[in-house]
Protein backbone atom coordinates (compact mmCIF):
# COMPACT_ATOMS: atom_id res chain seq x y z
CA UNK A 1 0.00 0.00 0.00
CA UNK A 2 1.32 3.29 -0.88
CA UNK A 3 0.57 6.09 1.38
CA UNK A 4 1.86 10.07 1.80
CA UNK A 5 3.64 10.36 5.12
CA UNK A 6 2.67 13.81 4.90
CA UNK A 7 -0.98 13.34 4.47
CA UNK A 8 -0.40 10.67 7.83
CA UNK A 9 1.38 13.58 9.46
CA UNK A 10 -0.54 16.13 9.00
CA UNK A 11 -4.26 14.39 8.91
CA UNK A 12 -4.18 10.53 10.52
CA UNK A 13 -4.68 9.49 6.60
CA UNK A 14 -3.29 6.34 6.03
CA UNK A 15 -3.83 5.30 2.26
CA UNK A 16 -7.84 5.27 2.37
CA UNK A 17 -7.79 4.12 6.11
CA UNK A 18 -8.90 7.12 7.85
CA UNK A 19 -10.40 7.39 11.60
CA UNK A 20 -13.95 6.66 12.32
CA UNK A 21 -14.10 4.20 9.29
CA UNK A 22 -16.33 0.71 10.23
CA UNK A 23 -13.92 -2.59 10.11
CA UNK A 24 -15.76 -4.17 7.46
CA UNK A 25 -14.76 -1.40 5.30
CA UNK A 26 -10.34 -2.44 6.85
CA UNK A 27 -11.21 -5.77 5.94
CA UNK A 28 -12.76 -5.64 1.99
CA UNK A 29 -9.66 -3.08 1.59
CA UNK A 30 -6.75 -4.96 3.09
CA UNK A 31 -8.17 -8.77 3.91
CA UNK A 32 -7.61 -10.38 7.82
CA UNK A 33 -5.05 -9.07 9.57
CA UNK A 34 -1.82 -11.16 10.01
CA UNK A 35 -2.00 -10.63 13.65
CA UNK A 36 -4.58 -9.64 16.32
CA UNK A 37 -4.99 -8.73 19.97
CA UNK A 38 -7.41 -7.88 22.13
CA UNK A 39 -10.52 -9.12 24.35
CA UNK A 40 -10.90 -12.40 23.40
CA UNK A 41 -8.67 -12.91 20.58
CA UNK A 42 -9.91 -16.11 19.12
CA UNK A 43 -10.06 -14.44 15.64
CA UNK A 44 -9.63 -11.06 14.09
CA UNK A 45 -13.37 -10.31 14.20
CA UNK A 46 -13.94 -10.51 18.01
CA UNK A 47 -10.60 -8.30 18.49
CA UNK A 48 -9.91 -4.71 18.73
CA UNK A 49 -6.65 -4.36 17.72
CA UNK A 50 -5.23 -6.03 14.18
CA UNK A 51 -1.51 -5.83 12.89
CA UNK A 52 -0.73 -5.59 9.12
CA UNK A 53 3.11 -6.61 8.85
CA UNK A 54 3.87 -2.68 9.18
CA UNK A 55 1.19 -1.19 10.97
CA UNK A 56 -1.74 -1.48 13.90
CA UNK A 57 -5.16 -1.02 13.45
CA UNK A 58 -7.33 -0.22 17.08
CA UNK A 59 -10.86 -0.23 17.00
CA UNK A 60 -13.28 1.07 19.73
CA UNK A 61 -16.50 -0.66 21.49
CA UNK A 62 -19.04 0.07 17.81
CA UNK A 63 -15.78 -1.27 15.81
CA UNK A 64 -14.71 1.84 14.13
CA UNK A 65 -11.08 2.28 13.57
CA UNK A 66 -9.99 4.98 16.41
CA UNK A 67 -5.92 4.46 16.15
CA UNK A 68 -3.10 3.69 13.59
CA UNK A 69 0.58 3.32 14.44
CA UNK A 70 2.54 2.62 11.61
CA UNK A 71 5.81 0.42 13.10
CA UNK A 72 9.59 1.03 11.45
CA UNK A 73 12.45 -1.36 11.18
CA UNK A 74 14.27 -2.06 14.28
CA UNK A 75 17.41 -2.77 12.55
CA UNK A 76 20.21 0.35 12.01
CA UNK A 77 21.25 -1.28 9.16
CA UNK A 78 18.12 -1.20 7.35
CA UNK A 79 17.87 2.49 7.73
CA UNK A 80 20.45 2.68 4.97
CA UNK A 81 19.47 0.70 2.47
CA UNK A 82 16.96 1.49 -0.56
CA UNK A 83 14.50 -0.30 0.93
CA UNK A 84 11.46 1.72 2.11
CA UNK A 85 11.63 2.44 6.00
CA UNK A 86 8.76 0.66 6.99
CA UNK A 87 8.53 -3.06 6.88
CA UNK A 88 6.60 -4.59 3.42
CA UNK A 89 3.91 -4.14 2.10
CA UNK A 90 3.32 -0.40 3.44
CA UNK A 91 5.48 2.60 1.57
CA UNK A 92 5.37 6.03 1.55
CA UNK A 93 5.90 7.67 -1.70
CA UNK A 94 6.77 11.15 -0.54
CA UNK A 95 10.02 10.69 1.57
CA UNK A 96 13.33 9.42 0.89
CA UNK A 97 14.39 6.73 3.86
CA UNK A 98 17.89 7.87 3.99
CA UNK A 99 15.94 11.32 5.32
CA UNK A 100 13.61 10.26 7.85
CA UNK A 101 15.41 8.14 10.30
CA UNK A 102 16.83 9.68 12.62
CA UNK A 103 15.71 12.30 15.23
CA UNK A 104 17.30 14.73 13.55
CA UNK A 105 16.50 13.95 9.79
CA UNK A 106 12.87 13.78 10.75
CA UNK A 107 12.53 17.00 12.43
CA UNK A 108 13.83 18.54 9.31
CA UNK A 109 11.99 17.03 7.11
CA UNK A 110 8.92 18.41 9.42
CA UNK A 111 10.26 21.89 9.36
CA UNK A 112 10.40 21.41 5.38
CA UNK A 113 6.69 20.76 5.37
CA UNK A 114 5.99 22.71 7.19
CA UNK A 115 4.23 21.15 10.23
CA UNK A 116 4.32 21.86 13.68
CA UNK A 117 5.57 19.70 16.62
CA UNK A 118 6.86 19.71 20.41
CA UNK A 119 9.74 17.76 20.72
CA UNK A 120 9.89 16.03 24.43
CA UNK A 121 11.70 12.98 25.97
CA UNK A 122 9.80 10.11 27.73
CA UNK A 123 11.36 6.63 29.31
CA UNK A 124 11.65 5.27 26.07
CA UNK A 125 13.45 7.93 24.22
CA UNK A 126 12.65 11.22 22.32
CA UNK A 127 9.13 11.93 20.89
CA UNK A 128 7.90 13.94 18.89
CA UNK A 129 4.06 15.14 19.17
CA UNK A 130 2.58 16.65 15.77
CA UNK A 131 -0.15 19.41 16.44
CA UNK A 132 -2.91 17.30 15.04
CA UNK A 133 -2.29 14.83 17.59
CA UNK A 134 0.54 12.14 15.93
CA UNK A 135 3.09 11.08 18.32
CA UNK A 136 6.64 9.72 16.56
CA UNK A 137 8.42 7.76 18.91
CA UNK A 138 12.53 7.09 18.83
CA UNK A 139 14.80 5.44 20.69
CA UNK A 140 18.31 3.91 20.42
CA UNK A 141 18.18 0.48 18.55
CA UNK A 142 20.68 -2.43 18.66
CA UNK A 143 23.17 -2.78 15.91
CA UNK A 144 23.19 -6.40 15.27
CA UNK A 145 26.70 -7.03 13.63
CA UNK A 146 28.27 -5.27 15.94
CA UNK A 147 26.85 -6.90 19.04
CA UNK A 148 27.77 -10.40 17.58
CA UNK A 149 31.46 -9.02 16.63
CA UNK A 150 31.58 -7.06 20.13
CA UNK A 151 29.81 -10.67 21.89
CA UNK A 152 27.68 -7.98 23.97
CA UNK A 153 24.75 -5.35 22.88
CA UNK A 154 25.85 -2.66 21.07
CA UNK A 155 23.59 0.17 20.83
CA UNK A 156 23.36 3.13 18.72
CA UNK A 157 24.41 6.21 20.12
CA UNK A 158 21.92 8.04 17.88
CA UNK A 159 17.96 7.89 18.35
CA UNK A 160 15.59 6.45 15.28
CA UNK A 161 12.31 6.02 14.03
CA UNK A 162 10.37 2.98 15.42
CA UNK A 163 6.51 3.98 15.30
CA UNK A 164 3.99 6.67 14.35
CA UNK A 165 0.96 7.04 15.96
CA UNK A 166 -2.59 8.97 15.44
CA UNK A 167 -3.92 9.55 19.28
CA UNK A 168 -7.48 8.35 19.37
CA UNK A 169 -10.28 10.75 20.26
CA UNK A 170 -10.25 9.70 23.70
CA UNK A 171 -6.80 10.99 24.30
CA UNK A 172 -6.68 13.98 22.44
CA UNK A 173 -7.97 16.27 25.09
CA UNK A 174 -4.58 15.67 26.65
CA UNK A 175 -2.84 17.51 24.14
CA UNK A 176 -2.39 21.33 24.24
CA UNK A 177 -4.24 23.70 21.79
CA UNK A 178 -1.62 25.41 19.58
CA UNK A 179 -1.78 28.26 16.87
CA UNK A 180 0.14 27.31 13.62
CA UNK A 181 2.85 29.27 13.96
CA UNK A 182 6.40 28.09 14.08
CA UNK A 183 9.14 29.85 16.07
CA UNK A 184 12.73 27.99 16.64
CA UNK A 185 13.93 27.08 19.86
CA UNK A 186 17.84 26.45 20.99
CA UNK A 187 18.22 23.52 19.50
CA UNK A 188 17.21 24.48 15.95
CA UNK A 189 13.67 22.99 16.41
CA UNK A 190 10.66 23.90 15.17
CA UNK A 191 8.51 24.74 17.64
CA UNK A 192 5.21 26.15 18.42
CA UNK A 193 4.74 29.42 20.67
CA UNK A 194 2.23 28.70 23.63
Amino acid sequence: MNCSLRAFLENGVLGDLTKGIERSHVITRLGEPSWWAGKPTRSPAESDIWEYHSFQLQFDSDHRLEMIRVLFRASHESWFSDQSITMEPLSFVDQCPKTVASYDSFVAFLGAQPLFFEPSVDNIGKTVVLTNGCVAKFSRILHHSESTMAGRPVMSTSEYLVSITTISDREHGILPARKAASTENIDGHANLPS
